[in-house]
């Protein structure tokens, strides 16, 4: 029995953010609310097949960062909400909803 396993290898990029923000094709998102909170809005699942988002907080305010979808649910909820000091979260979709890792 043999199967085949496929790969998407994309370039990691990185986004330093200290306001609102609706993320693309970069892979890490540096996350700096020191000023005020913001949101970070992810991509229409359809555009972020086989990708991997890797979202930091790099500041220890107690401002937060958001991170909203447009479509489907964050782990079955519209919205993910980094409170934590340097917290951070990484988010995959299989076009049918998101999913934290």
């Amino acid at each position: 029995m043999s199967s085949t396993v496929s790969a998407y290898i994309f370039p990691t990029i990185v986004k330093l953010l200290t306001a609102n923000y609706t993320a693309g094709d970069e892979s890490i998102l540096l996350c700096d609310p020191t000023g005020a909170s913001f949101t970070i809005t992810m991509p229409a699942m359809a555009t972020a097949l086989n990708r991997r988002y890797y979202i930091k907080r790099t500041d220890v305010s107690n401002n937060t960062v958001t991170v909203a979808v447009t479509d489907g649910t964050l782990d079955g909820d519209a919205t993910f909400v980094i409170s934590a000091k340097e917290g951070s979260i990484t988010l995959v979709t299989d076009g049918v909803g998101w999913f934290i890792l």
